[in-house]
């Protein structure tokens, strides 16, 4: 059953993300511009804000339109709770021990949450992910990412 207010809820969210996404979209104008390669700081976040810009005008005209959002329905508390608690200690951990490593415990410990009990796919993924981000972002967007004290790459 849907409740009224939940329309103007959201309607609100759909603004808000919206002015958001024009505030981000804005903000990359400002990031310099590649000598040699073609895809520059501002494409990713450009990327996402245009998919975000889309996504909350759909937000809106389904909220003008009185239709249906969708609901979601959390089951285990527990999991979401020490997903969020995770993903603070790693923004904390960045610093410290860099991305390297702590992206590779944080996805072993995220695949351990959702019971992924295979470890040689629990510890192979973490490890490939972690290297090929790096590389991705180092070689190819010119992102530097935290090393911490440990200098893996």
């Amino acid at each position: 059953m849907k409740h009224k207010n939940s329309n103007y809820v959201d309607l609100g969210i759909g603004i808000f993300v919206f002015f958001l996404t024009i505030y981000i979209y804005i903000i990359t104008s400002s990031y310099p511009e590649p000598n040699i390669n073609p895809v520059a700081a501002s494409t990713f976040p450009r990327l996402l804000s245009t998919l975000m810009c889309i996504v909350s005008l759909v937000l809106i005209y389904r909220a003008l339109k009185g239709k249906d959002s969708v609901q979601i329905v959390i089951r285990n508390y527990k999991k979401v709770l020490s997903i969020i608690g995770l993903l603070i200690i790693y923004t904390l951990a960045l610093m410290y021990i860099g991305f390297t490593l702590s992206t590779m415990v944080l996805m072993f410990i995220i695949l351990y949450l959702f019971e992924m009990r295979k470890y040689r796919y629990s510890i192979l993924i973490p490890i490939i992910a972690a290297f090929v981000i790096q590389y991705i972002f180092q070689k190819f967007l010119n992102v530097p990412l935290p090393t911490g004290i440990f200098t893996i790459i």
